[in-house]
């Protein structure tokens, strides 16, 4: 379940009037970021929903271990201890473009690359783990896509099972938290893309420049976001990273985009920058 869907957003922005070129604004949210981290804890599972957060940790650390023991490929030497490795490297470079190699390390140098491979397709196949692709477009400049794609689990709790995090070290450790709402984030635009026939990828190239999510409707319409906890400093690097891609894509064939939109973790008023740029707290949004 999404944010909107457990009523944590309002909901008052809606994805499909932002990819219909309708004015961003509204009211601030009344959503903090303990509640995120709250909630990336307990998770979107729709069983958990009137259960306590204990409770809830308790459940996905279950579940976590139980993914640890299903075995897909009878030709493949199953161990359940390296997928429980594998789970907590997934959990450690979640929201990333982690390679292979280093998945391979952090589990046992020892075992084939095509074995790691094998674990991470049937992490797929249980919808475990969730797959985004880079976006290929037409680009004035001669910059080099990145193709490797991003892995995220399929709800951030299951990240935070396997690291055995909890709020208080959430909190104490923003760093980390970012990519994690960076991934709580990512979950809830592909539902909400989905309900807006849309598709989510992310884009990253050779000079550097990486955005966190693109939402792109099967008719061409697209909108670059920006995923960041919050300050200033953080909203400026996310707009000027937009406005360079914006310049860096050939708008003849592509089109501008519907909208330039950074996500937030701060319950902020939404608005739009003279930029251009649009910001919005995650508590605002919904499908």
């Amino acid at each position: 379940m999404t944010l909107a869907e457990q009523g944590i957003s309002d909901h008052s922005i809606s994805l499909g009037s932002v990819l219909g070129g309708e004015e961003i604004s509204g009211t601030k949210p009344n959503v903090s970021l303990a509640d995120l981290i709250d909630a990336s804890c307990k998770g979107g599972w729709p069983a958990m929903v009137s259960s306590s957060l204990s409770n809830s940790l308790k459940h996905v650390s279950s579940y976590l271990e139980e993914i640890t023991h299903v075995e897909l490929f009878a030709e493949m030497n199953f161990d359940p201890g390296r997928m429980r490795q594998l789970l907590i490297s997934l959990a450690r470079n979640v929201s990333t473009d982690v390679a292979i190699k280093t998945l391979r390390a952090d589990v046992n140098t020892s075992i084939q690359t095509r074995t790691i491979t094998k674990y991470l397709d049937q992490l797929q196949q249980i919808h475990i783990l969730e797959l985004l692709m880079p976006w290929a477009t037409h680009l004035r400049a001669r910059s080099q896509l990145r193709l490797t794609p991003k892995r995220f689990f399929c709800d951030p709790s299951l990240a935070v099972a396997a690291l055995r995090a909890t709020p208080d070290k959430l909190q104490a450790d923003m760093q980390y938290f970012g990519l994690l709402f960076e991934s709580l984030v990512v979950r809830d635009l592909l539902v909400y893309a989905q309900a807006n026939d849309a598709n989510v990828t992310f884009y990253r190239d050779n000079t550097g420049l990486e955005i966190d999510a693109i939402v792109e409707t099967s008719d061409g319409v697209w909108i670059p976001i920006e995923i960041k906890l919050g300050g200033s400093e953080y909203i400026e690097a996310a707009t000027k990273a937009l406005i360079r891609l914006e310049r860096k894509v050939d708008v003849e064939k592509k089109g501008y985009p519907a909208a330039k939109l950074v996500i937030t973790a701060s319950p902020v008023f939404p608005h739009t920058r003279p930029d251009g740029v649009s910001v919005l707290s995650i508590g605002s949004l919904g499908p």
